[in-house]
């Protein structure tokens, strides 16, 4: 499998878009399964925040779990941590 990434995906338009951690995991939710070799290589979860559609890119890779090697989703972005999001994880 070749290795895709954000920095060298042809024709990515930067944004200004920095998602918190609530859109992230929207955005997870959407994912096919990775597993899937007929799945493409890269994902584009919409999202719609304040009524504008946004992009979070996941990445397909392969890992090392124990002896086989599985493909995973991976984000490769910069998120948002809130102080709610803090304190979600705390409670």
């Amino acid at each position: 499998m070749k290795h895709f990434s954000l920095l060298n995906m042809p024709n990515k338009p930067k944004s200004r878009f920095l998602p918190n951690f609530e859109q992230i995991k929207e955005a997870m939710g959407k994912l096919p399964d990775a597993s899937d070799p007929t799945e493409c290589e890269y994902f584009d979860a919409l999202i719609t925040v304040e009524d504008k559609v946004h992009e979070i890119t996941f990445v397909k890779t392969k890992i090392q779990k124990g002896s086989t090697l599985v493909r995973r989703w991976v984000y490769e972005g910069k998120f948002l941590i809130r102080e709610q999001d803090i304190i979600n994880i705390e409670t």
